[in-house]
C-alpha cells in the first residue's frame, strides 16, 4: 500500500503548491515522500486495525510534511474502501488557524471525492441539528471539549415538549479520527492547557474504548 500513500501525498503536495505559485513552480522532494508515505502506512495500518481507542503522536519538524501525512491517513479511506473512522475532527489551538487549514484541506478532500464536504465549528449555534453535517470537521481545542460537555443548541418544542440535541454527541467522536494540530501551541502562562491536554486525551481514548 506504500505507493498508494506516496500517489496520495504526491497529489496532495502538487496541488497545493499549484494553488499557492502555479504548477510550474512545484517539484518534490522525492526522499520526503517515501518518508512521508511510510509514517502515513504506518498509522494507518496501527489504527484500522486496533480493536480499542489509539493514541498516536507524530512529531517532526516544521516543513516536514505532518499535515499530509495525517491528511492522507484518513483521506486514504476513500482509495481502499477500507474504513476505520467514519469522521475526521481536525483540532487547531485557535480560530485563526482554521481557515488556512480548511483552504488547505479542501484541495486534498476532492482529489479523493469531489463531494466531500468540510466543516467548520467556531462554537456558535447555527440550526437545529447536529451541527456537523460534513465528514471532515475543523474546530477548536474549546470548541471540542465545550461541544461535548454542554448543550450548544437552541431548544424548541415539539408536541408540547422542549427538546433539542447535543453538538458533539459521544457516539461521533467514538468512531472518529480526532487530529490536534500544532498541540505546542496549546499553552498559557499557569501552563493550563498543556496540563489539562492528557485528561482530554484520556477522555477520548476511553470513549473510543
Amino acid at each position: 500500500m506504500n505507493a498508494n500513500f506516496e500517489e496520495l501525498i504526491r497529489d496532495f503536495i502538487i496541488e497545493w503548491c499549484a494553488a499557492k505559485r502555479g504548477k510550474n513552480g512545484c517539484t518534490v522532494n522525492e526522499e520526503y515522500l517515501r518518508n512521508q508515505a511510510k509514517v502515513a502506512e504506518d498509522i494507518y495500518n496501527e489504527l484500522n486495525n486496533a480493536d480499542k481507542g489509539k493514541l498516536v503522536i507524530l512529531k517532526a519538524p516544521t516543513g516536514s510534511g505532518k499535515t499530509e501525512i495525517l491528511a492522507s491517513i484518513f483521506l486514504m479511506q476513500w482509495r481502499t474502501k477500507d474504513w476505520f473512522a467514519g469522521r475526521l475532527y481536525w483540532v487547531e489551538p485557535m480560530h485563526a488557524l482554521l481557515r488556512q487549514m480548511r483552504d488547505r484541506l479542501e484541495i486534498y478532500a476532492k482529489l479523493v471525492n469531489k463531494s466531500l464536504k468540510i466543516g467548520e465549528d467556531h462554537g456558535e449555534v447555527i440550526n437545529k441539528t447536529f451541527l456537523y453535517t460534513a465528514p471532515i470537521t475543523l474546530t477548536t481545542v474549546d470548541t471540542l471539549v465545550y461541544g461535548y460537555v454542554t448543550k450548544r443548541v437552541q431548544a424548541w418544542r415539539e408536541r408540547g415538549v422542549e427538546t433539542g440535541r447535543y453538538t458533539l454527541p459521544a457516539g461521533l467522536i467514538m468512531n472518529s479520527l480526532v487530529i490536534f494540530d500544532e498541540a505546542h501551541l496549546i499553552q498559557d502562562e499557569a501552563f493550563l492547557g498543556p496540563r489539562c491536554l492528557p485528561g482530554l486525551f484520556v477522555v477520548l481514548l476511553r470513549l473510543a474504548g
